[in-house]
């Protein structure tokens, strides 16, 4: 049954394709797109407005209910908290000190020392490259703590947290092994 009734819809597709439309049916649609002829480029394809109609576009969505202007400012505070609600990880714009840490150029460079020295290979298995990572030996939270290391600057001014005879390498299996076993 149903494909009786698409060769019948497809019969009659043939049929009207290439047939042009009729005088009433073009009355019908001039009728419908009115809005195009009174709206000329509104609603076309790369038309764009003259720079006085978004100024005046752009007054009057910053005018609140009560008809005042908000500063700039404002605009700007108001949809940066917007953003911080609802993001779900936001924490009140504290980021934790050692992410700050391992941020730094600094540790960038202490780390590939640790490598160069090492010579990229593990120093617990010996495999030689792959997902490395330069270990603290004495623990890297446990610096912190003790040099109550709160601002980077502090950070960067700890002799300890960047001593090259600190740092180890280790691929990430051991890496984590060694944290395990602490």
């Amino acid at each position: 049954m149903r494909n009786k009734s698409e060769k019948q819809k497809n019969a009659v597709k043939e049929k009207l394709r290439g047939v042009p439309f009729s005088n009433k049916h073009k009355e019908n649609l001039s009728k419908s797109l009115c809005l195009i002829k009174y709206h000329p480029g509104r609603f076309k394809k790369g038309h764009s407005l003259s720079v006085e109609s978004r100024k005046k576009i752009g007054e009057k969505n910053r005018k609140n209910s009560t008809g005042r202007k908000h500063k700039k400012e404002a605009i700007e505070k108001c949809r940066i908290a917007k953003l911080k609600e609802k993001n779900p990880n936001w924490k009140d714009g504290i980021t934790p000190i050692y992410i700050k840490i391992t941020a730094l150029p600094e540790y960038s460079k202490w780390r590939k020392t640790i490598f160069e020295r090492d010579e990229y290979v593990c120093q617990k298995c010996k495999k030689k490259g792959g997902e490395l990572n330069a270990h603290h030996i004495e623990m890297f939270s446990k610096i912190i703590k003790e040099n109550n290391i709160k601002k980077t600057e502090d950070a960067l001014a700890c002799k300890k947290l960047w001593d090259i005879n600190n740092g180890k390498t280790l691929c990430r299996s051991c890496h984590k092994k060694e944290h395990w076993e602490k």
